[in-house]
C-alpha cells in the first residue's frame, strides 16, 4: 500500500470514526454489568489478595495464564448489553492473562473479551514490592491495582464499552482492526497507522478516548463527591493505570524527540502529544460532567507534569 492510498484510507476512517463518535456521545450506564462480571470473575481473587494471600507462585514465575471464570454476554443485565448480545454475542474471560500483555482486550473476530488483573503488579507483589518501592509517578497506579477492586472494574467498563459501541455502531472497531491487519501483511507500519487513525498513539483515537472515559467513570463511581472534587487532573493521571501508562508513553516519546540531536524520532513527535492527550480527555470529561472542582481550576495551557 503506497503512502497516497494509505493517507486516503486513514482520512476516510477518521471521518467515519468522528461521525460515529458524534452519534454515540454520552457514556454508557454499565454499572450492573461491571458489578456482575466482577462478582462472578474476580471477587474471590480480590478477597484473598486483600487478605494477604497470593496466586500460585509457580504460575506467576512461569507467567502462566490463569482463568478464573468464563461468562457469556447473554448473562449481562443492562439493556445496552442485551442489545449488543443480540447482534454480536461474545464470551468474557476473567483471569490473570500474562500472554495478552494487557489488562483488557476486546477481540471482535474471535468474539471474546479478556479481562485481567494487572499481571505486572501481581509479579511485583511477589518480589516484595510495596507502593513505596515504585517510582513516585507510578505509586498511585500501583496502589489502584493491588489495594482495591476499582482498577479491575474500570478495565471491565473499558472493554464492555468497546464491545457495545462496536456492536451497535456498524462494527467500526472490527473494520479498523480488519483493515489494519490486512495492511500489516505487507507493511507493519501501515497497519499501525491505520489502527492509530494517523495519530501517534492508538489511545488518542476517538474509540479509545471513549473507552478511557468509562475507566474514569468507574473511578468516580467508587469515590465520594468530596474525594472526587479534591482531585487535580494530575492526581487522576497518577491514579488510573491505563491513563498513567498512555500519558507517560506519550510524554517520554516527546522528551526523547527533543533530546535527540540526530533527529531519529518521528517528525510528528515535535508536538507535545501528552498535552494533546490530556486536552482530549478534559474536553470529553467536561461534556460528560466528570470533571471535579479542582480539575476545572487548572490552567492547562501552562500545565507542566
Amino acid at each position: 500500500m503506497n503512502n497516497v492510498k494509505l493517507n486516503l484510507l486513514i482520512e476516510r476512517l477518521v471521518k467515519e470514526e468522528i461521525r460515529k463518535s458524534l452519534l454515540r456521545e454520552a457514556t454508557l450506564n454499565l454499572d450492573e454489568d461491571v458489578d456482575y462480571i466482577f462478582e462472578k470473575g474476580f471477587s474471590k481473587f480480590f478477597k484473598k489478595l486483600l487478605a494477604g494471600q497470593r496466586p500460585n507462585i509457580r504460575d506467576v514465575k512461569a507467567v502462566k495464564d490463569v482463568e478464573f471464570a468464563v461468562l457469556d454476554s447473554s448473562e449481562l443485565p443492562s439493556e445496552e448489553s442485551k442489545r449488543a448480545h443480540a447482534v454480536n454475542p461474545v464470551t468474557i474471560h476473567c483471569g490473570l492473562w500474562f500472554s495478552k500483555r494487557s489488562k483488557g482486550l476486546y477481540e471482535p473476530f474471535a468474539k471474546k473479551i479478556y479481562i485481567s488483573v494487572q499481571t505486572s503488579a501481581i509479579s511485583a507483589l511477589y518480589k516484595g514490592f510495596t507502593s513505596k518501592d515504585i517510582e513516585p509517578d507510578q505509586q498511585q497506579s500501583f496502589k489502584s491495582e493491588t489495594e482495591s477492586a476499582t482498577s479491575t472494574k474500570s478495565t471491565i467498563y473499558h472493554e464492555l464499552s468497546h464491545w457495545i459501541r462496536d456492536s451497535l455502531s456498524n462494527k467500526h472497531i472490527e473494520k479498523i482492526l480488519g483493515r489494519a491487519s490486512a495492511a500489516g501483511i505487507k507493511n507493519p507500519n501501515a497497519s499501525l497507522n491505520i489502527k492509530n487513525l494517523g495519530l501517534p498513539d492508538t489511545y488518542m483515537t476517538n474509540y479509545e478516548i471513549d473507552a478511557l472515559i468509562h475507566n474514569i467513570k468507574q473511578f468516580k463511581r467508587d469515590m465520594s463527591e468530596d474525594e472526587w472534587n479534591s482531585l487535580t487532573f494530575l492526581d487522576l493521571i497518577r491514579m488510573i493505570p491505563s491513563i498513567n501508562k498512555v500519558f507517560n508513553r506519550l510524554r517520554t516519546n516527546w522528551i526523547e524527540f527533543y533530546a535527540s540531536s540526530a533527529g531519529k524520532n518521528k517528525p510528528s513527535w515535535s508536538r507535545n502529544w501528552a498535552k494533546e492527550f490530556v486536552k482530549m480527555l478534559i474536553k470529553r470529561m467536561s461534556r460528560e460532567n466528570l470533571l471535579g472542582n479542582n480539575m476545572r481550576k487548572m490552567n492547562y495551557n501552562n500545565w507542566r507534569y
